[in-house]
């Protein structure tokens, strides 16, 4: 089996429209019958998940411009921060040394 890389998983979900692809089966919802506040009606310019294991990125044209997709490391294991530019939609990926 091949080990996707998160960021296109994350990339999976935006062409799917569907932020949680999977859900009420494999994660906790609260039905409604009428409409699903998961589906994504319009594409905005940034979509990014957190906790991931490691930081990616990746930048992608729609038919309402570009996205910006990028994934947020859980601190608490990789100790980094992503600042993003929000003019030019450029992510970046720092360290923070917990060392004196």
């Amino acid at each position: 089996m091949t080990d996707k890389k998160e960021i296109d998983i994350l990339y999976q979900t935006l062409q799917m429209r569907h932020v949680a692809p999977t859900c009420p089966d494999t994660l906790r919802s609260y039905p409604l019958e009428n409409e699903d506040p998961l589906i994504i009606d319009n594409a905005q310019n940034v979509y990014f998940s957190c906790n991931a294991k490691e930081f990616g990125t990746k930048l992608e044209s729609q038919m309402n411009g570009v996205i910006r997709l990028f994934t947020v490391p859980a601190f608490t294991i990789q100790h980094e921060i992503v600042l993003m530019d929000l003019g030019s939609l450029e992510t970046y990926c720092y360290k923070i040394s917990l060392d004196e």
